[in-house]
């Protein structure tokens, strides 16, 4: 379908989704996990925790699927339009708000990392960006070196976030 979105950007958003909805399962399956004002007692969320949950799911689904188009076209992309659009500061706004987004659910979720719900949270929330990058080398090739600079400026952002954090407990 020229000019539409082909159909492995909508799996990739479909994956998102089962991915968010996972993480939202392991909340209401664990026995024991860490209550708080969204998960009231086990096996039970409260209104917000529904809403969340339906929040989350929804938007792991468009990031997945906005992610893997975004990567789909720039890898078509001519590279000095490439540069401009992911070596730019804006690259590095999202990257840096990606990083500190992480940051601030793993350091929600370590002291309560030895319930599964936590421990499932952690590792989704790592290994997604993770893969997502991984995925981006692979779709760009040598062109993904465009990403240097965001990254590098990025990582900087989430260490000082991770400081803050640190010394603020």
């Amino acid at each position: 379908m020229p000019g539409g979105t082909p159909r492995s950007s909508y799996a990739t958003a479909g994956l998102g989704a089962a991915i968010g909805a996972l993480s939202q399962v392991a909340w209401l399956s664990d026995p024991a996990p860490r209550l708080n004002w969204l998960l009231i007692a086990p096996h039970r969320f409260s209104f917000a925790g529904w809403y969340h949950a339906v929040y989350l799911t929804l938007t792991s689904a468009y990031v997945g699927g906005v992610s893997w188009e975004a990567l789909r076209r720039a890898a078509r992309a001519p590279r000095e339009l490439l540069a401009s659009v992911f070596g730019g500061r804006g690259a590095t706004a999202v990257l840096a708000a990606c990083g500190i987004f992480v940051l601030t659910v793993v350091a929600d979720s370590l002291p309560s990392a030895a319930t599964s719900s936590s421990l499932t949270t952690i590792v989704i929330i790592v290994s997604c960006p993770a893969a997502l990058l991984a995925i981006a080398a692979w779709r760009l090739g040598h062109a993904v070196t465009v990403l240097r600079r965001p990254l590098a400026h990025a990582l900087l952002v989430t260490a000082l976030g991770a400081l803050v954090i640190a010394t603020s407990r």
